[in-house]
């Protein structure tokens, strides 16, 4: 018997096998990376006291528009039946006791859309904790002193947290796509796709969210800069 002798349905099967790990080698994931900036120039109405008078501009001026902080960049299917896998993220909201008084341990979260996070009390107090006017949608979760609640976060969006027994403390979370990071201090982000087209969403706190529709291929690498303004927002006197 000739040991080197390959039979043909084995030769079949090891072409198979090789075209197979030879696509796998090529087809690599894109990457989208780039700087997030804010633009603080809006029109100015001559009859108006303050470029910022209106109540939804408000707050607009406190903040480092060249610095943001809490940018979140994520990414999801242009096509919402098509879904992208990824890990899901794991967060905890915890409320202890200080000596001035109930505070959350963080000031703002980030998380993907399908995370379960922990909402944990760890005072010495009962406690009711909900979601704020601004929130994407309802919340309220009774905790008793050193219970621990989970909830699974299926909506994108932004959660305004806040203590009904103190009204000072308040802690932010945003669930985004199931792609995403959290922009660096100078608004640097980087993101790893699949190919397809996907949109890619920047959001900021206090700043009109913008999407971007791209089509990505195996390996792309696309440099993508952002730039949020408050000319977006949308003022109703």
């Amino acid at each position: 018997m000739n040991p080197f002798k390959i039979s043909a349905p084995r030769f079949l099967w090891l072409v198979l096998c090789a075209a197979f790990l030879s696509q796998s080698a090529w087809a690599a994931d894109g990457r989208i990376f780039g700087k997030v900036r804010g633009k603080p120039k809006i029109k100015v109405d001559p009859k108006s006291e303050s470029a910022y008078s209106s109540r939804a501009l408000r707050y607009a001026t406190l903040f480092d528009y060249e610095k943001l902080k809490e940018v979140v960049v994520y990414a999801e299917p242009a096509d919402a039946s098509v879904t992208l896998s990824a890990s899901i993220s794991t967060a905890a909201v915890i409320l202890h006791k200080t000596r001035r008084g109930l505070e959350f341990e963080t000031e703002f979260q980030a998380v993907s859309r399908g995370a379960k996070v922990i909402f944990k009390n760890v005072s010495d107090e009962a406690v009711t904790l909900y979601s704020g006017g601004e929130s994407v949608r309802r919340l309220t979760l009774n905790l008793e002193p050193m219970e621990e609640k989970t909830v699974e976060m299926g909506d994108i969006g932004f959660y305004r947290l806040l203590c009904l027994e103190e009204p000072d403390a308040q802690s932010r979370l945003f669930v985004a796509g199931p792609i995403f990071c959290t922009a660096d201090a100078e608004g640097r982000y980087s993101l790893t796709v699949p190919a397809g087209n996907i949109k890619v969403t920047t959001w900021h706190y206090r700043l009109p969210p913008k999407t971007i529709d791209i089509e990505m291929t195996d390996s792309r690498k696309l440099e993508l800069d952002v730039t949020l303004s408050v000319e977006n927002i949308e003022v109703s006197e």
